[in-house]
């Protein structure tokens, strides 16, 4: 950590703790989507989910 006068300017970080941390962020950003979502009612049941993911697959080997 680098300080000038008392107050952090800059945090000296390894690169795989950089990247780590930028990991947690994304997954964390992801979460939070994932909270919303669920509080505005976008949601499904896992029934329709899997059905949807069934549908999808069968119209991909059809197009395939």
């Amino acid at each position: 950590m680098l300080s000038v006068d008392g107050k952090v300017q800059a945090v000296v970080q390894d690169i795989a703790s950089f990247q780590q941390t930028q990991e947690q962020l994304a997954m964390l950003r992801i979460l939070l989507a994932g909270q919303q979502q669920i509080a505005a009612g976008d949601v499904i049941d896992h029934e329709s989910f899997f059905a949807e993911l069934q549908a999808q697959d069968a119209e991909k080997t059809i197009a395939d």
